[in-house]
């Protein structure tokens, strides 16, 4: 599998984050961003903890923290 770069993953992320609640659709392509980006924190180094890898995760992909949050993934 191909890792997507980041600055593909903004736009979805603006385009569908403010549709989420209404769009089934905007809500699969937010939720298949927070499983990446879940999957990217975790590859991170061992020794980080969780917070420190999900804030730097989400900053690589400009995605503020509590978009990410309070969509629920």
């Amino acid at each position: 599998m191909t890792a997507i770069e980041p600055t593909r993953i903004r736009p979805l992320w603006a385009e569908h984050y403010p549709k989420w609640r209404q769009n089934s659709a905007s809500k699969d392509v937010c939720l298949t961003i927070s499983r990446t980006i879940k999957e990217q924190a975790a590859l991170l180094t061992a020794g980080s903890n969780c917070s420190v890898k999900m804030g730097v995760t989400l900053a690589s992909y400009n995605i503020p923290k509590d978009q990410f949050a309070e969509n629920g993934a």
